[in-house]
């Protein structure tokens, strides 16, 4: 491995730094005259009213190449000597979409131009994963809340944690899952660079202008070697100038008086109003175009969404989001194009968090420095065969939260109910990127029965983030049916780490005849190191968690992946309407740059204590706490209670832990129905495994905690509103050791199945279509060793994967269908819809009990235990729709203005979307999130 990273970084010396988004398309075709005989010397010329135009030579095998194109509508044009000249138009290109032409010159009887009107082909013969183009077409007439997450929403086979209705939703991202890919692995991504969060992986650094994007990408399967990991991969594509001028506007607007009330009388008897929006304003500008015509381009946008919601309990939660992007293009020469883009995107919330357990006091007020992000890339052509791309990024992120409690308010939670009080925590998080990458694109035709394009890369990537946060009053007080009960004692967290990646992909397409095979791989390099750190001590409990500074750790860690990826397309009819497709991956994961804090005395550090409030002050001293400094705690985390001051780490990485792993088959086939209006389906099979666990380790005898450990059985049973529940948990025979051990997972993996059938018409003859169903099942799979404490065990081997982690929205169910729809009417109107229908939530039941015997070996004062196998209860099947009517008012020479009405949750169903699954609750079943009533939006757009 040493020898590999040598040589990966004397690669990245001599070529620059590197990987591979698209960003772009391309357009690929053969030349040939009536005897199917390939014609070279051929001039095609790639001719838009957006872009200069460019030129290529047809080869000896009469095939030419346009590579990278922006995304846009061309006309190609074939010119040779005694042949007609030939021009095919329409050719529509998008991110990533790789058209095929056919080109067939006629000798010149007569000389004269033969003009093309042609269908460009909407099934793409080198596709042989699952991806989504959403264009301008559907980002702007689609009805949607106007953000990235509902926008996923629409796309087949991706399910999201919450539903916004009109923009209620937009002030908070989303999770969401697709193919049975973790949260964490999802890869954001910008005209090509990543951004992924890698402080909170799977998540975007930043919220967005919606109109800032000219088309988005969504990959969710058989992802090629440019790609890091199997989860979604998300690239957005921002606007750009052209030799057009463009000018574009909109405001959109709705009230809480243009919605109705879906509440049911179950929700009235709690006294709640439901989930509404006050208001939302919605408005913004972009513009752009020629500086100099076909040379130097420019665009500037500007936007903001004011966003006020009231939640279930009738708490406020209210956003504003500002967002600001720059773009500048340039042809330095007819092989030569640059860009520089500058993006800034800031948030600012009040009422964060806020529902029917965290009432305004609890909730905190969140602040920003606008994310700025800064990318330059250069694109140098070599010659028609020959490509490099040269990208670099960086991103500076300040942003954080401060509770409305304050912070000298000791935080309370009641267990019965689930219910906080007091105040809540702070946050204050410093986070940066800075991203290098050279891609590569080499063609060789002819070579070994067929032609070679070879995609290659090399990226490097530098994550450092700082955060410190801190519970109010560095303490929670826990209650049991009103009495003092628990309480946690704290001290402020602050994590100061950094981690990098090195990475090289490289693929190879072989194209010969109908056949098309993908061979390629990747290799990541990452690491985590942690900085000097000062923590500050305890307001509660100094003695037990004192101030310390920590020194600067490099744990001599990391892990280098090898993900081989192979996928082939077979075109059956000859045509290039249908085919065949398949893929066979391995994907690695992300390693997070907070990893090194395993090792580390800086990691968030807690205690708990039996506590009895004895002087009646609702206030936790030390004095009442059971057993303080002589006694061991309950249960804790992160220090060593019998050596507080201690800077040397009780855990350990084992030095055989690598990547978790996705192993990935696929078998497709698409058919071209008729023109614009194909029908896919796709079998997906992915197995997770070698996932990462922490167990217990005592490093004074270098022995971590196994299942023989746990040999304490204990049975009882519970009785609570009538019925009687029997239930049994484990405890270790001794108290737990200090230390931690960091290892890959024995046995435990996870099986996902899924069929997914989706159907696509593009706009043509006045009307356009996106459908999908997805069936899937994902189960986890333990093994003999793949647990330690049996505790729930029987309730959770063999069943559903649950996406979301916690109790509430505890998993999605096991089918999705979606469809969305726009037909042109005349006199300028335009109606669309989008549909969802999916199986209910799986919900998971549980009782909450006291626990003594694992409170005396530190194993926590209460447990969670499921009353049943975990997927036996759903909420109800779910179902929406949104439509959309609008009226383009052509304005000649002035441009388009369009008058919009928008109304979501047409049918105005009142839908559960949470409940409080704690049976031995007062609040057991009790409605904690609804869908948002029907409500009416205006909007009204301009562009020029």
């Amino acid at each position: 491995m040493k020898k590999l990273s040598i040589m990966l970084t004397i690669f990245l010396i001599i070529t620059g730094l590197c990987s591979a988004q698209e960003q772009y398309g391309n357009i690929r075709g053969s030349v040939t005259d009536t005897e199917g005989t390939p014609l070279p010397g051929v001039t095609v010329s790639l001719e838009s009213e957006q872009y200069a135009p460019r030129y290529v030579i047809t080869s000896e095998g009469g095939v030419f190449r346009f590579i990278n194109v922006s995304l846009g509508v061309y006309q190609i044009k074939c010119e040779l000597p005694g042949f007609n000249t030939y021009i095919q138009e329409n050719i529509d290109i998008r991110v990533g979409f790789n058209a095929e032409l056919k080109i067939v010159l006629e000798l010149a009887i007569l000389q004269r131009e033969v003009t093309v009107v042609a269908v460009a082909p909407i099934v793409d013969a080198k596709k042989t994963g699952t991806a989504t183009n959403v264009t301008q077409i559907t980002l702007q007439e689609i009805p949607s809340g106007r953000d990235p997450w509902v926008v996923l929403q629409q796309v087949p086979g991706i399910m999201v944690d919450r539903e916004n209705v009109g923009g209620s939703e937009s002030g908070q991202q989303s999770q969401f899952i697709s193919k049975g890919a973790k949260v964490g692995e999802t890869m954001w991504n910008m005209d090509g660079m990543p951004i992924t969060d890698m402080a909170s992986l799977g998540t975007s650094p930043t919220y967005y202008d919606f109109d800032q994007f000219e088309e988005m990408q969504i990959v969710t399967s058989g992802q090629d070697a440019s790609i890091q990991t199997g989860g979604i991969s998300i690239n957005f594509i921002t606007r750009r100038g052209t030799n057009k001028y463009q000018v574009m506007g909109r405001t959109f607007f709705t009230h809480d008086k243009l919605q109705s009330d879906n509440r049911t009388e179950e929700l009235k008897d709690l006294g709640y109003v439901g989930d509404r929006i006050n208001q939302i304003l919605d408005y913004g500008i972009q513009v752009g175009g020629p500086a100099i015509k076909d040379r130097f381009w420019f665009w500037l946008g500007y936007g903001v969404q004011d966003i006020r919601h009231t939640t279930i309990a009738g708490y406020p939660d209210n956003t504003k989001l500002e967002g600001f992007n720059a773009k500048l293009n340039f042809h330095l020469s007819a092989r030569n194009r640059a860009e520089l883009a500058f993006v800034y995107n800031n948030k600012t919330q009040t009422g964060r968090d806020a529902s029917p357990t965290h009432p305004p006091e609890t909730t905190v007020n969140q602040y920003g420095n606008g994310n700025p992000f800064f990318k330059f890339e250069d694109e140098h052509t070599f010659s028609p065969n020959f490509l490099l791309s040269l990208k670099l990024a960086v991103r500076i992120s300040d942003w954080g939260y401060d509770p409305q409690g304050g912070m000298d308010v000791q935080r309370r939670y009641d267990i019965d109910t689930g219910m906080y009080s007091g105040s809540s925590s702070n946050y204050r998080s410093k986070r940066s990127s800075y991203s290098a990458k050279l891609d590569g694109n080499y063609f060789v035709e002819n070579i070994l029965g067929g032609d070679h394009e070879f995609k290659f890369g090399v990226e490097y990537r530098l994550t450092p983030a700082r955060t410190n946060s801190a519970n109010a009053g560095d303490c929670v007080r826990g209650y049991l049916n009103e009495d003092s009960f628990i309480a946690q004692v704290d001290r402020e967290a602050v994590y100061d780490c950094k981690s990098d990646r090195y990475s090289f992909y490289i693929n190879d397409a072989f194209s010969a005849g109908r056949l098309t095979l993908n061979f390629g791989f990747r290799v990541d390099r990452e690491k985590s190191v942690t900085n000097e750190t000062s923590i500050k001590a305890s307001k509660v409990a100094p003695l037990l968690l004192p101030a310390l500074t920590v020194p600067a750790i490099d744990p001599d860690f990391k892990w280098t992946t090898f993900s081989p990826r192979i996928g082939f397309t077979y075109n059956l009819t000859g045509d290039g309407k249908t085919l065949l497709r398949g893929n066979v991956a391995r994907y690695g994961s992300h390693m997070s740059n907070y990893f090194a804090l395993n090792v580390s005395p800086a990691r968030k550090s807690w205690a708990q204590y039996f506590w009895n409030d004895s002087n009646g002050d609702d206030q936790v001293t030390t004095d009442e706490l059971f057993g303080y400094l002589t006694l061991a705690p309950s249960a804790f985390d992160g220090f060593n209670p019998w050596n507080p001051t201690s800077l040397e780490t009780s855990n350990k990485i084992d030095e055989n832990l690598k990547s978790p792993l996705t192993d990935e088959l696929i078998l497709g086939i698409e058919r071209e129905i008729f023109a614009d209006f194909s029908l896919s389906a796709d079998v997906i099979l992915r197995r997770h495994h070698r996932t990462v666990w922490v167990l217990y380790y005592n490093k004074a005898t270098d022995t971590k905690i196994s299942q023989s450990d746990y040999t304490e059985h204990y049975t009882d049973s519970l009785t609570y509103d009538g019925e009687t529940y029997n239930y049994e948990y484990w405890a270790l025979d001794e108290y737990r050791p200090v230390g931690e051990y960091i290892e890959n997972r024995p046995d435990y993996h996870q099986n996902y199945m899924a069929l997914e059938i989706s159907a696509v018409k593009r706009l043509s003859h006045k009307w356009m279509m996106n459908a999908s169903f997805t069936y899937q099942i994902h189960n986890k799979h333990y093994g003999d060793n793949g647990y330690v404490d049996p505790t729930n065990i029987d309730k959770l081997d063999g069943t559903r994967v649950p996406y979301i982690s916690g109790f509430y929205y505890s998993g999605f169910g096991d089918w999705v269908a979606k469809v969305s729809f726009l037909y042109q009417l005349p006199w300028g109107f335009n109606i669309s819809c989008f549909a969802n229908a999916k199986q209910g939530y799986y919900y998971a039941p549980v009782i909450s009990v006291p626990t003594p015997e694992r409170s005396t070996v530190g194993l926590g004062a209460t447990a969670d235990i499921y009353t049943e196998k975990y997927g036996e209860t759903k909420l109800p099947n779910f179902y929406n729709v949104d439509l959309s009517l609008v009226k383009n008012i052509q304005l000649g020479k002035y441009g388009t203005l369009t008058l919009q009405v928008d109304a979501f949750n047409i049918f105005n169903f009142p839908h559960t979307l949470q409940r409080y699954p704690q049976v031995n609750s007062s609040r057991y079943n009790e409605i904690e999130k609804t869908l948002n009533p029907r409500i009416i939006r205006f909007g009204i757009r301009y562009r020029f």
